[in-house]
C-alpha cells in the first residue's frame, strides 16, 4: 500500500514538474531586431519622427496652394438675415416744417414778424420687423502680385519637396554613421574584455608565484594597477557602445529597450560606396538644387515687390431681396419682400 502511494507521489511529481517546465519553455523569448546597413538605413527612413514630419509638410504647402489659387476663383457668397427692432431707433432732423408754417402765416399777416426759435424732430425711419435676403459675387480680374504669388507657391512646393529630399540624405548620412560608430565601440569593448581578461589572468599567475615566494611584491602592486587601468578602459568601451546604440535607435525610431544586433562587419562595409554612390555627379547633389531654387525665389520676391504697384481690379454683385413689416404675420408676406441688384468694379491704383 505505502509503495502504491509513494509511486503514485512520484508520478504526480513528475507530472506537475513537466507541466511547470513546459509552461516556461512555451514563454515568447523578447524579440531580437538583426539588422545590416541597409535595413537599418530603410527602417529609419520609414520610422523616424522627425522625418516622418518633414514628409507630411508638401501636403500642408499643397493644402495652402490651393486656398491661395482659389483666391482667383469667383467668390459667392449668401446673406439671411431677420431683425425684429424692439424700439426702432429715431433719427434726429432739424425742424424745418415750423419756418415754413410760421413764413406763411406771417406772409398773410394773420401772426406778427419776430424772431423764432425753432427746435429738432426725432423721426422713425424703419419697421418693427426687417431682413435681408440676397448673395454677393465678387472675381479677381487683376492682380498682378497674384499672379507672381502662384509661381512662389509652386516653387513653395518644390522646396519643401527638396527639403524632404535633403532630410533622407542626412539621415541616411546620420545613421551610417551611427551604425559604424556602433561596430568600432563593439569592436572595441571586445579587445577590452580581452585586454581585462589577460591583466587579470596574469594577475593571478603573479600573485600565485609572490605566494610561493618566486615573484616579488611589487610586481603584484604593478599588474594590480595594470588591471584597474584595464578595467576602467573596460567600463569606457562599455559606455561608448551603449551610448552608440542609443543614438542609432534614436536615428532609426527604435525604441530604446529594443534589444538589436548589427549583421554587418567593419570589414564587409563600404561606407563610400553607400553615402557618395558608384556614378557621383556633383551637379545632381541636392545642395545644387537648392542653391538654383533659392535663386529663382529671390527673383520671385523680386517681382512680388515690383508687382505691389500695379492697379487691382475686381468684379462684384450684389442682389436679393429687403422686406420690412411692423407685424411678425406680414414678414412672410411677398408684397413686402423687394428685391435689389447692384454690381461695379473696383479699381485700386497705389500712389
Amino acid at each position: 500500500m505505502r509503495g502504491g502511494i509513494g509511486i503514485f507521489r512520484c508520478f504526480l511529481v513528475w507530472t506537475l514538474g513537466g507541466i511547470w517546465v513546459g509552461a516556461f519553455a512555451q514563454l515568447p523569448e523578447e524579440e531580437v531586431l538583426r539588422v545590416s546597413l541597409q535595413e537599418s538605413i530603410d527602417y529609419a527612413v520609414q520610422h523616424n519622427p522627425e522625418l516622418r514630419q518633414k514628409r507630411m509638410e508638401p501636403e500642408r504647402v499643397q493644402k495652402r496652394n490651393l486656398s491661395y489659387i482659389a483666391r482667383g476663383f469667383p467668390t459667392v457668397d449668401a446673406q439671411l438675415d431677420y431683425n425684429y427692432n424692439i424700439q426702432v431707433q429715431r433719427t434726429i432732423l432739424p425742424d424745418f416744417l415750423s419756418p415754413i408754417v410760421y413764413q406763411i402765416l406771417e406772409d398773410e399777416n394773420l401772426i406778427d414778424k419776430q424772431s423764432r426759435e425753432y427746435g429738432v424732430a426725432a423721426a422713425q425711419f424703419g419697421t418693427r420687423y426687417s431682413g435681408i435676403a440676397g448673395i454677393s459675387v465678387s472675381q479677381l480680374i487683376f492682380d498682378g502680385n497674384y499672379f507672381v504669388g502662384l509661381k512662389a507657391a509652386r516653387l513653395l512646393r518644390v522646396l519643401t519637396e527638396q527639403e524632404v529630399v535633403e532630410s533622407t540624405i542626412a539621415l541616411t548620412e546620420q545613421c551610417a554613421k551611427a551604425y559604424y560608430l556602433v561596430l568600432v565601440a563593439d569592436k572595441k569593448q571586445s579587445l577590452s574584455e580581452q585586454n581585462y581578461t589577460q591583466a587579470q589572468l596574469l594577475l593571478d599567475e603573479t600573485q600565485a608565484l609572490y605566494a610561493s615566494g618566486f615573484a616579488e611584491k611589487v610586481d603584484v602592486d604593478r599588474l594590480r594597477v595594470n588591471v584597474g587601468i584595464r578595467e576602467v578602459e573596460l567600463q569606457r568601451a562599455t559606455d561608448q557602445y551603449r551610448l552608440s546604440q542609443y543614438v542609432l535607435k534614436r536615428h532609426m525610431g527604435l525604441d530604446q529597450d529594443t534589444p538589436m544586433v548589427l549583421t554587418d562587419s567593419l570589414q564587409a562595409m563600404d561606407f563610400e560606396e553607400l553615402l557618395v554612390g558608384a556614378d557621383f555627379d556633383a551637379s545632381r547633389r541636392i545642395e545644387v538644387s537648392r542653391s538654383e531654387l533659392a535663386t529663382e525665389l529671390s527673383e520671385v520676391d523680386f517681382k512680388s515687390e515690383r508687382s505691389n504697384l500695379l492697379p487691382k481690379l475686381n468684379f462684384q454683385l450684389n442682389a436679393g431681396f429687403n422686406m420690412g413689416a411692423n407685424q411678425f404675420s406680414d414678414s412672410f408676406l411677398g408684397d413686402n419682400w423687394f428685391s435689389y441688384a447692384v454690381m461695379g468694379l473696383t479699381l485700386r491704383i497705389p500712389i
